[in-house]
């Protein structure tokens, strides 16, 4: 497991140096749409998978600062839509 920084995510990617990144950041940031498409500028061939089927409940009442929040389809990218499905997942909200 690598620690890397935002900018170094996309060269790792094409490199070879990483097979897979993950990330937490809240789905309707800025940060999280750089994310997805500096991976797929790096790996255009790249699968990207959203984290969902979690506990939202139990882990929300855990950490308050998480909220259950949906994704939905094509909020990154329209064709093909990424995520291709309505995704139900937690997050940090933006403050």
């Amino acid at each position: 497991m690598l620690r890397l920084l935002p900018t170094q995510i996309s060269a790792a990617l094409a490199a070879g140096r990483v097979d897979a990144v993950a990330t937490v950041v809240a789905p309707n940031s800025a940060e999280a749409r750089e994310f997805v498409s500096d991976v797929q500028r790096a790996v255009p061939d790249a699968k990207i998978a959203f984290v969902s089927g979690v506990d939202g409940d139990g882990i929300t009442t855990r950490l308050p600062d998480l909220k259950p929040v949906t994704i939905p389809a094509g909020a990154f990218a329209g064709g093909p839509p990424v995520p291709a499905a309505e995704v139900k997942t937690i997050a940090r909200p933006i403050s």
